[in-house]
């Protein structure tokens, strides 16, 4: 790990793994990214680490906030 991504906070982390995973065509436009729950439990960390992150990739035009359930 490069001493700039050790300086990163887990928002900023999470951001990134998820921009390269957008950026890789794991998710599409249109694709629904993993759940704040799913997500939580996967990186291991809290809800509101992954709502700024959610929040990051938003600002940066990479996903965007959508209506829940249907």
């Amino acid at each position: 790990m490069s001493a700039e991504a050790s300086n990163e906070f887990i928002y900023e982390r999470i951001a990134r793994s998820l921009a390269g995973q957008i950026r890789g065509g794991l998710y599409r436009a249109g694709d629904r990214l993993p759940s704040v729950r799913q997500l939580c439990t996967r990186e291991r960390v809290s809800p509101a680490s992954v709502v700024q992150a959610l929040s990051l990739l938003e600002a940066r035009g990479l996903a965007e906030a959508g209506p829940v359930g249907g």
